[in-house]
């Protein structure tokens, strides 16, 4: 065995190797030292993670809305657009097909509440019983305006149906006709 200087033992004495090919090993277990894109982002999540366990010892989250309530996922709609439209929603955005549903069921309610109205006109205590004419007159009127409203409505729905992104969110149409009918049958006509 060599000494150095120093005193020490050579490296190559003891293994067979060259400095050459120790300074080459040394590189090679440098690379694969080298952190990879997973410890890194197991360094941030262990920072993270501390960062929220310090911020609940402080109290941090003490006051936030909801607090010791189940979690409220929203499940209407699974599928690939569910992120983003999350994402969306909580930034106070909504697709349009959304408003438009609601729109639509506004709208079936105030057509259900005009017949229920008129049925309720004609049929109470004060409908006299000798005035099918004025009756008659009156249910054509009112048909007239629900058949408007019910197309109008239908061509919402289409509308509708067609931006939706599931057809389990389409709407059925209304059939003007079966509105009709029933107001005629609960008057009496």
């Amino acid at each position: 065995m060599a000494n150095d200087t120093n005193g020490d033992v050579d490296d190559a004495a003891v293994d067979g190797t060259s400095a050459e090919e120790r300074a080459a090993r040394a590189r090679r277990l440098a690379e694969i030292a080298r952190p990879t894109a997973r410890d890194r982002a197991k360094a941030w999540q262990s920072h993270i993670d501390r960062a929220i366990t310090e911020a609940a010892e402080r109290g941090a989250f003490d006051d936030l809305p909801g607090k010791g309530k189940p979690l409220a996922f929203d499940t209407e709609v699974d599928d690939d657009m569910w992120l983003a439209n999350h994402m969306l929603k909580g930034q106070g955005f909504r697709p349009a097909w959304i408003d438009r549903a609601q729109e639509i069921a506004a709208e079936v309610k105030a057509i259900s509440a005009r017949v229920d109205r008129f049925v309720a006109d004609w049929t109470g205590a004060g409908a006299a019983a000798n005035a099918t004419a004025a009756r008659d007159a009156a249910v054509a009127r009112v048909s007239a305006e629900i058949t408007d409203r019910i197309t109008a409505l239908n061509r919402k729905i289409d509308t509708h149906n067609i931006d939706v992104p599931n057809g389990h969110l389409q709407r059925r149409r209304v059939a003007a006709a079966d509105v009709i009918a029933e107001l005629r049958r609960r008057v009496g006509v």
